[in-house]
């Protein structure tokens, strides 16, 4: 057998580590989501990624964008920032990583988790005023509705206890290590 075809097999066979995919806008909410995100990585050996979406589909004046790019610029150099502290935080840990992209932010999250071949989605859900609920979707209603993978929406009240965890990750083959 030729050892190229050997070391392709070999590489095959290796599993893999799962990936988590972390949505993150820098609430505190989010914040406490990548912490239960990162604990979850931590007992199951996972790699997680942090994604930050710039929304900059607002409104322009009458007269033009005013340095459009600069703006761009601007906002993704802050967010990747926030994100290489973040990393630097928690990447004591865990094995982490983070992307800043540019689009409506379901969207840009359904695509990057299919395309990246996540097992689970981790966010936090924000809550609104009854007005917003009664007119529009939530990101995280269209994102359990488009995903290609596990989504688990953690409310602050889910965000206190590791107990709402299990049904996921049980649902996706995998258990927490109870030390």
């Amino acid at each position: 057998m030729n050892t190229t075809l050997l070391r392709q097999e070999v590489r095959n066979t290796t599993p893999t580590r799962p990936k988590l995919l972390v949505p993150i806008d820098f609430t505190r909410d989010c914040l406490q989501a990548l912490a239960y995100a990162a604990n979850a990585a931590k007992a199951l050996s996972a790699q997680v990624t942090m994604l930050a979406v710039l929304d900059v589909n607002c409104p322009t004046p009458p007269t033009g964008p005013v340095n459009e790019s600069r703006l761009l610029a601007s906002l993704r150099n802050e967010a990747a920032a926030k994100l290489a502290f973040l990393e630097q935080t928690y990447g004591r840990f865990v094995s982490i990583d983070s992307v800043v992209q540019i689009g409506r932010p379901n969207k840009v999250i359904t695509e990057f988790a299919a395309e990246g071949g996540y097992e689970a989605i981790f966010m936090a859900k924000h809550f609104r005023g009854w007005f917003h609920r009664f007119c529009s979707k939530h990101t995280v209603e269209r994102v359990v509705e488009k995903a290609p993978c596990a989504v688990q929406v953690l409310s602050p009240a889910m965000l206190r206890t590791e107990r709402n965890l299990q049904p996921l990750l049980a649902a996706r083959g995998l258990a927490l290590n109870q030390a």
